[in-house]
């Protein structure tokens, strides 16, 4: 993967969640001149950079069936509007015929693009006498009601077939895991042989093309910040992946599962304004379970708190909104966990810095970071395991709702779009979480990847100067044989 293009799917991804403006997303790096000295033939080399690959495929196309899900609801909210003004309509006699045109162009638009069957949308030529207008606004609104039914049900299938790649990601993700460590051991016991001063104390970043991911605010950084940042890193990564994290998860999902059920029993009265601020508050912890305590400004609405400053330029960050009206769904979508730029202004990356040579006993620290991450990675397939009830909670929720929603007649739209509105609150914090763990392993990876390469380069410092010292010594006891 080339220098410019490693951290591309998290600057998208932070971008689209609002947690960086589009006039302050970072500059790509500048590539600097030369070329990068091949790394020693250590175990696993060839297999991580594998495993990156395949990584790297699966969260771009997990990425892509969220963004679809995400278009779904949005095109669900349009036709929503266009109910909503036909029933607006009926009370007054009936919809118009500019009104009407409206509402075929959007209801036939959407229809096609996801290929939901065509519902009946009366015909200009109904709009005649007020009887006859109102009958063909009760029959464009069932036509509506109709497509609207079958978007929750290409919904939840979306939802299920992301699951499914989810879970096969997990798989390869903890798969390949052991690799990982299995390179970092390598490069360990390399390091513990090493014996006196490099060659030379410094790595040019144009020589060594991991700055972009590596870098800490634009610059190539010193043996102990980056150490720093990398244990942060690590750190970080274990409480994402922890059980604890998902028990997090769970407790927001399920805060809305019960709004949900209140729906269901009760109608829009069993919504209480304290039901939503509560979730507010759930949201909100999930920042101080990922690390991210330091509160940030300047990164558009609602309160955002990061972690310190991670390799890349990279933090976790998480911004929740107010809860203003009864609308959870409208709540629930100012909520935005992501791997995003520690700096929410402009950042450029100066190619031209470089790295300090790491010590033997630095590399040997370095590399145990990478196995204790390796380690989280490995054991993710049994903390995703919450992760998996609650996604199986949402789906027996929604289906709940969706049958509730069958058996409402007419007169009850708004307890309809009441209880739909929950159910998409659930879908947008599912997948909320699940993109935000996808984010987290994919940089964790690629960082491990990177970080092992500045340890390698940095022993090839030494192995020059070691390689001398040995022919110098053998060429001396050759000539004392030769005297002798």
């Amino acid at each position: 993967m080339g220098a410019t293009t490693q951290n591309e799917t998290l600057h998208c991804l932070a971008l689209g969640l609002g947690l960086l403006d589009l006039a302050e997303e970072t500059a790509p790096p500048v590539e600097g001149e030369g070329e990068e000295a091949p790394e020693a033939d250590l175990s696993g080399t060839e297999s991580v950079e594998a495993d990156l690959i395949e990584i790297g495929e699966g969260e771009t196309e997990i990425a892509k069936d969220a963004d679809q899900i995400e278009n779904l609801e949005a095109d669900s909210d349009t036709l929503e509007e266009v109910a909503v003004a036909m029933e607006a309509a009926l009370k007054d006699g009936g919809m118009s015929r500019g009104e009407v045109k409206f509402a075929r162009m959007a209801v036939d638009r959407i229809n096609r693009r996801w290929k939901i069957k065509k519902q009946p949308i009366a015909s200009m030529e109904a709009f005649g006498e007020t009887d006859s207008k109102l009958n063909a606004t009760r029959t464009s609104l069932e036509g509506i009601g109709e497509s609207l039914k079958q978007f929750w049900t290409a919904l939840m299938a979306k939802i299920s077939a992301l699951w499914g790649k989810l879970k096969a990601w997990v798989v390869k993700v903890t798969d390949a895991a052991p690799g990982l460590k299995k390179r970092a051991e390598a490069i360990a016991k390399k390091a513990g042989e090493v014996k006196g001063a490099p060659t030379a104390g410094k790595i040019p970043a144009s020589t060594f093309k991991k700055l972009e991911g590596l870098h800490l605010g634009g610059k190539a950084p010193a043996a102990a910040a980056f150490k720093g940042a990398f244990g942060e890193l690590v750190s970080n990564v274990e409480m994402v992946l922890s059980s604890k994290h998902g028990e997090h998860v769970s407790k927001s999902v399920d805060h809305v599962i019960n709004i949900l059920n209140e729906e269901i029993a009760k109608g829009k009265a069993g919504r209480s304004i304290s039901m939503i601020q509560q979730l507010t508050t759930f949201m909100g912890e999930s920042a101080a379970a990922i690390g991210a305590t330091t509160k940030a400004d300047g990164r558009g609405e609602g309160e955002t708190h990061i972690t310190k400053e991670m390799p890349g330029g990279m933090c976790f960050a998480v911004t929740v909104g107010k809860a203003e009206g009864d609308s959870v769904n409208a709540l629930a979508k100012t909520f935005k966990i992501a791997v995003a730029p520690f700096s929410a202004k402009k950042v450029t990356v100066e190619a031209n810095g470089n790295f300090d040579t790491l010590s033997g006993d630095d590399v040997k620290g370095l590399c145990g970071e990478v196995g204790k991450l390796a380690d989280a990675l490995s054991a993710f397939r049994n903390g995703f395991q919450s992760r998996e009830a609650a996604q199986k909670k949402m789906d027996e929720a929604i289906k709940k709702a969706t049958s509730a929603v069958d058996r409402k007649g007419e007169g009850a739209s708004e307890e309809i779009r009441s209880v739909k509105d929950c159910g998409m609150a659930v879908t947008s914090l599912w997948r909320a979480f699940a993109l935000f763990d996808t984010s987290v392993v994919g940089y964790a990876f690629r960082t491990a990847r990177d970080t092992l390469a500045y340890c390698d380069k940095s022993l090839a410092q030494y192995g020059a100067k070691a390689e001398g010292a040995k022919a110098e010594g053998e060429g001396k006891k050759e000539g004392e044989g030769a005297a002798a």
